[in-house]
């Protein structure tokens, strides 16, 4: 279970077991401040009795449903708590499977390659378009500068291979002559 759900789910932590185990310490508490180390087994029911009074409530029954979420009784309160968005699934287009998705290799095919996606993502129905769509855009120009710098990389790294192509045959003709 998704621990950021278990306050909406349980209820009965919110209302009864948090607050009886908070009690209880505290009974407990008051007990060790009065240097009372050992707990006989009279004295945990007398205090566990004690908790138990204090925190099994209507009152508090309802609260803890109202705390997660869940008013009794009103179907109106608790739908309005929930985010739900009704989507239709519908079956890919012949276009969507035949598409493959690969790694690309150039900036001519990276472009490509996000113009498709943008095109997918506009053709599906209830999903943030405009987020995805500046994020692609984003994830787009940043691989394109890669690239580009790539491209000049090999570029320099061609003339400097040259150039220690033309030293080392300066170096080698001079030897020659000598």
């Amino acid at each position: 279970m998704l621990s950021y759900l278990s306050h909406l789910l349980q209820p009965l932590n919110v209302a009864y077991f948090a607050p009886l185990k908070r009690s209880y310490g505290d009974s407990i508490s008051a007990l060790a401040r009065n240097y009372i180390y050992h707990i006989s087994k009279e004295t945990f029911l007398l205090a566990f009795k004690a908790a138990y009074k204090h925190t099994f409530t209507k009152e508090n029954a309802r609260a803890g449903f109202r705390g997660a979420g869940l008013v009794l009784f009103k179907l109106d309160a608790v739908l309005l708590k929930l985010d739900v968005r009704l989507r239709i699934m519908t079956p890919p287009r012949r276009d969507d499977s035949a598409w493959e998705a690969k790694t690309p290799r150039n900036a001519k095919e990276l472009e490509a390659q996000t113009k498709l996606i943008r095109q997918r993502m506009q053709r599906r129905p209830g999903s943030l378009v405009s987020s995805l769509n500046k994020q692609v855009r984003q994830l787009s120009k940043g691989a394109q500068q890669i690239a580009h710098n790539i491209v000049l990389l090999q570029e320099e790294q061609a003339r400097m291979r040259s150039a220690i192509e033309e030293l080392t045959k300066r170096k080698s003709q001079k030897r020659r002559y000598i």
